[in-house]
């Protein structure tokens, strides 16, 4: 008989933390719908004029970006802005992630949680990519 009582609480305190689980998961479920979507998910840019590039257009409104890009490694070697950033149109990345490196870079792949930065940008800077930004 007592055995059978100590079962039937354990039973209740079972039932009762599977509705609190489901209850909780169904909220967060529901909240996170009207969420932004990542920051790395797909956008279309800022209304712009799509005739003029991407360089001509932060020439002008950012230039201390382009200037970071120009003396930067891909800079040098002429990689677009698109490359990483989308095409604008599509799909635009104002902050991209990691996963936009691996499409070049991805014999560098690196095991990030063996290291104490949590993406390449950890080392590397955002539009200059200097190796290691101290260097």
């Amino acid at each position: 008989m007592r055995m059978r009582w100590l079962l039937s609480i354990l039973f209740c305190f079972g039932f009762i933390f599977l509705l609190f689980a489901c209850a909780q998961n169904e909220a967060m479920r529901t909240s996170n719908q009207d969420a932004a979507p990542p920051s790395s998910a797909p956008a279309k840019h800022p209304e712009v004029d799509f005739s003029q590039s991407c360089y001509d257009c932060h020439l002008n409104t950012s230039p201390e970006i382009v200037a970071k890009w120009e003396t930067g490694k891909h800079g040098q070697v002429n990689v677009g802005c698109f490359v990483c950033h989308g095409d604008g149109e599509e799909e635009f990345f104002a902050k991209p992630q990691g996963e936009r490196c691996s499409g070049c870079h991805s014999a560098k792949e690196v095991n990030f949680a063996a290291l104490p930065v949590k993406n390449c940008f950890g080392c590397h800077g955002g539009h200059d990519l200097k190796f290691h930004k101290a260097d």
